[in-house]
């Protein structure tokens, strides 16, 4: 789901940052997560100052909840930028974050991105599933403070949610999958996101059944080929 971001104005002084945070979200909490965000996006009109900011801060509630299904995640060091290479590497983050999945269906302001369009059907292998959900903000600074160059996760979101509609210039909140039925395993979240690294103690990725030897997710704790258990 994309929360459509506007250009980045003429009257807009100074470098403008970009700040980006995406977290992997285990089966325990992806369902409901996902269920939240569609609520964020119904409630939001983000072609407005205080739409984007009220989007920043309900997403980033809706994430808080979900924490202890904190899986995967990815914290890039902030970038600075003129304002006119700021809006192309914007564009750019966003339109690489969508092309992870090959199709999207409209849904209000945004689109709610499908991997194998609107008949998709939840498999074995895949699990309970994962979601991916990618914060992507660009901003100025009204005072001219210094800010560290990288943050921890946590302080990342808890910064970006606290921008005002003065500064706060273009957000997008994407998550994927965002159907039901559009599951993603763990092994499949990493092929597409390499990007995002497991947190501490994640019982996730690629493993090899000892009885038939077929790869599968171990989130799955058995073999969805042969039966037999992690």
């Amino acid at each position: 789901m994309i929360f459509v971001a506007l250009p980045l104005r003429d009257h807009l002084r100074n470098q403008v940052t970009i700040r980006q945070v995406s977290i992997g979200v285990g089966p325990a909490r992806r369902a409901k997560l996902q269920e939240d965000l569609r609520a964020v996006l119904s409630a939001c009109d983000p072609s407005k100052p205080l739409g984007r900011t009220l989007a920043l801060r309900q997403a980033r509630r809706a994430l808080a909840v979900a924490d202890d299904a904190w899986t995967y995640e990815a914290c890039p060091p902030r970038t600075r930028l003129s304002r006119a290479a700021a809006q192309k590497r914007f564009e750019a983050i966003a339109k690489d974050l969508r092309s992870r999945f090959r199709h999207e269906t409209s849904r209000r302001a945004g689109y709610a991105p499908r991997r194998e369009g609107p008949n998709v059907s939840a498999r074995a292998a895949e699990g309970v599933g994962f979601c991916v959900v990618s914060v992507l903000v660009a901003y100025r600074r009204k005072d001219g403070r210094r800010e560290p160059k990288q943050w921890d996760l946590v302080e990342t979101l808890r910064q970006i949610a606290n921008l005002d509609a003065e500064t706060l210039i273009a957000v997008e909140v994407i998550w994927s999958p965002s159907s039901e039925s559009d599951r993603m395993s763990s092994a499949e979240l990493e092929t597409i996101y390499p990007e995002l690294v497991r947190r501490p103690g994640a019982n996730v990725g690629n493993t090899k059944c000892e009885s038939c030897r077929a790869m599968y997710a171990r989130e799955l704790g058995k073999c969805p080929t042969c039966g037999a258990p992690t």
